[in-house]
């Protein structure tokens, strides 16, 4: 409580007395600051705020000194690809198509990719984690999209309905029934669904995922600085914008 107390005396501008140590004076100004706490409760809330912030800053900070100092290289190799192989920011995904944090990081991706325009490249990797048993299927059934030349429709499709295909006794039909819906060859679709290649694709991504100690989803690594985690908007353009500044 005095630590907190002594935060609302430098917010508000007051300070201990030099013989702060000796208790009899001590105590008198913590009974001023308590009185003028009392007669002013909005500063409870500022003081709060304002500390509370300073410490949020500083824990971001942090975090983001330490995921910069850890790069790796990363093959964007074939894979579904958002943008100009030119642009400075290439963020490549390890992505579970029935994780809901993955989900979640759709539309921060897309903010990004406003945001930035041609200035960032996307890069989608399968990761179906072990625990996700309808993950795998998806990731096939996305494959198949890809060969049809609608990776990213079906992904988005997948991802706004995981609660819908996940619980699905008869995944194949509805995963057709989707590209269907999109435009695709319904027979060309699941024939390219059961294809041995499609798997091997998949397995290919989940080994250079494995090389890269990716045991998470979503996994992103943007010009090779690792995030692990559905990260908000301000972190990503926090490593963004000192990735843009070192390259310039």
């Amino acid at each position: 409580m005095k630590n907190f107390i002594i935060a609302i005396c430098v917010t508000i501008g007051l300070s201990f007395p030099a013989a702060a140590q000796d208790k009899a004076s001590r105590a008198q100004t913590e009974k001023i600051i308590e009185e003028y706490i009392l007669a002013h409760p909005e500063v409870i809330e500022r003081s709060m705020k304002a500390y509370y912030d300073k410490m949020r800053k500083s824990s971001e900070e942090s975090e983001l000194q330490s995921v910069l100092r850890e790069r790796k290289m990363v093959d964007p190799e074939d894979s579904p690809a958002l943008g100009d192989k030119s642009a400075p920011i290439t963020i490549v995904e390890f992505s579970d198509f029935q994780c809901p944090f993955c989900a979640k990081s759709v539309q921060t991706i897309k903010d990004l990719r406003l945001k930035y325009g041609g200035q960032v490249r996307v890069v989608f990797k399968q990761f179906p984690l072990e625990n996700h048993p309808a993950a795998r299927p998806a990731a096939l059934a996305s494959v198949a999209a890809s060969k049809q030349g609608k990776f990213w429709e079906y992904h988005d499709m997948l991802m706004s309905k995981q609660g819908e295909w996940s619980m699905a006794v008869d995944k194949e039909s509805v995963f057709a029934s989707y590209a269907a819906a999109l435009g695709m060859d319904r027979e060309r679709f699941l024939k390219d669904m059961r294809d041995e290649s499609s798997g091997m694709l998949i397995n290919r991504d989940i080994r250079q995922g494995a090389g890269l100690q990716v045991n998470t989803t979503p996994t992103f690594f943007i010009n090779g600085v690792p995030l692990r985690g559905a990260y908000d908007i301000n972190f990503f353009s926090k490593v963004i914008d000192y990735l843009l500044k070192e390259k310039s």
